[in-house]
């Protein structure tokens, strides 16, 4: 287990790395490759893994149907950070909606797929599948239009979170798998090897689209800002998913996989598209994206904190 942790992580590092290269060197074909990677991951790859990992559930348990709450929650956990740090240091409308998106946005899809399949295997992917239900409608539906009524320039055309393709594909790809999984159609046993591999492939293609878009100008001036933040969104996060697990009362659900999980994903750093809104909108570049690679570090520390406890006891 441990030394899958090391091959992943320096994997996810080389894929960061080698798309910050083609940025610097290769700046114009660097809006086509980031294109390509996220597009192929988010409506193909990704979607397609869901469905493998759904089909292969037995049926779906009442009491998972809580699950997708859950992801809500968690969500508004990293709002409530948002809005917590805004009054502590005292934040413009501007940087407030600039830090808004990167407490809020969680990386599910990518690395948050990556570690779920790597230790709890599909069951965890398609347990993740229902946390997420509701994300993209949070992300395009609430936070994308407010950022954007706070921004200094509008930006493109506002559309409705349902008509977002990685919406449509994400919802379609979660009803296939969940009908599958209570139809006697048996999944293809070469279905087990193919999500192996599709899983890591499609979170490395979106790290590498970060790679390909990520700039760190401005980041000292924010540096303590961006440090309090990530740090509270983590504790935030944990304590609503240890209170609800406490008072629903399913500390044993889905096999006793649901808890683990839940808290890893709340230490989940911010998405790739954190910093989308910031430049789509005229925001404080500068806030986004340092609070974005803070919130990496800082799940790193946790993460490794972590094992160092368990592999201790």
């Amino acid at each position: 287990m441990v030394q899958q942790l090391i091959i992943m992580l320096v994997l996810i590092g080389v894929s960061f790395f080698v798309g910050m290269l083609i940025q610097h060197y290769a700046p114009t074909r660097s809006e086509a490759l980031r294109s390509l990677a996220s597009q192929s991951s988010l409506l193909l790859i990704i979607p397609f893994a869901v469905i493998n990992s759904l089909w292969q559930l037995s049926g779906v348990d009442t009491e998972l149907l809580i699950v997708p709450l859950l992801g809500v929650g968690v969500i508004g956990s990293g709002a409530v950070t948002a809005i917590f740090i805004s009054r502590i240091f005292s934040l413009s409308r501007i940087d407030f909606a600039s830090l808004l998106p990167t407490t809020s946005f969680y990386n599910i899809g990518a690395l948050g797929a990556l570690f779920a399949f790597v230790f709890f295997g599909e069951d965890g992917v398609a347990l993740l599948a229902l946390f997420k239900l509701f994300e993209e409608a949070i992300y395009f539906g609430l936070i994308f239009p407010y950022c954007r009524a706070q921004g200094k320039t509008m930006g493109d055309k506002a559309h409705h979170f349902w008509r977002n393709p990685v919406f449509v594909v994400s919802v379609s790809a979660l009803c296939t798998g969940l009908l599958l999984s209570v139809t006697d159609v048996r999944r293809p046993s070469i279905l087990s090897d193919v999500s192996q591999w599709l899983i890591p492939l499609g979170s490395l293609l979106l790290v590498f689209a970060a790679g390909l878009t990520f700039h760190l100008a401005g980041s000292r001036k924010w540096a303590r800002i961006a440090i309090t933040a990530s740090m509270t969104r983590i504790a935030f996060g944990v304590l609503f998913v240890l209170f609800a697990f406490w008072s629903l009362d399913i500390w044993s659900a889905a096999s006793g996989v649901l808890l683990p999980l839940c808290i890893m994903l709340a230490c989940m750093p911010c998405g790739f598209i954190g910093v989308l809104p910031a430049r789509l909108y005229g925001l404080n570049t500068a806030v986004a994206n340092t609070c974005w690679i803070v919130t990496y570090f800082m799940s790193l520390v946790v993460g490794t904190f972590y094992f160092l406890v368990s592999w201790s006891g």
